[in-house]
């Protein structure tokens, strides 16, 4: 049985552009639901990445995928509709967190690591999280901390912030 992994993709483009993949994913969502099963739009020639339980709403796209973001699947909507997107997404069970960001055929990813992950311990004895110093009870706050800091490092070392 497949990981599943969750994403969230919020699309950007002209009002026209937009209406087409709410027509598309409006499709997707009603063949998904006849068929019970995942999803591919129909420019997209690859046949894995498939999407389940689909939802979308004022430009942003919800769904499921096994094991992993389907990032070229994504990257084919957005070239077919001449669209940009920021796709978050993230798989506990593999250690996949990460976002991408997608604009004038460019792919930024920004995502955590075996690095990342290693920097903090799971105490079996209190069942806490163990992270510089502090306790928690899970590592969701954890994980988001160290996905900020690398997001702000990659936008330092790109020119973006400080």
């Amino acid at each position: 049985m497949a990981n599943w992994c969750s994403n969230t993709v919020v699309f950007q483009g002209e009002s026209h552009q937009m209406e087409e993949l709410r027509i598309l994913t409006e499709r997707l969502i009603e063949r998904e639901q006849l068929g019970n099963c995942g999803q591919l739009y129909d420019m997209v020639l690859e046949k894995s990445g498939y999407l389940f339980e689909i939802s979308y709403g004022d430009g942003i796209l919800c769904y499921m995928t096994k094991w992993s973001p389907n990032t070229q699947v994504l990257i084919s909507v957005a070239d077919y509709l001449n669209l940009s997107y920021t796709h978050g997404y993230e798989e506990p069970g593999m250690m996949i967190y990460g976002r991408d960001t997608y604009q004038n055929g460019e792919l930024i990813q920004v995502m955590l690591d075996n690095d990342d992950f290693a920097m903090y311990d799971y105490d079996e004895h209190t069942e806490q999280y163990e992270f510089e110093g502090e306790s928690y009870p899970n590592d969701d706050e954890i994980i988001d901390v160290l996905f900020r800091r690398k997001l702000a490092l990659f936008q330092l070392l790109k020119g973006e912030g400080a």
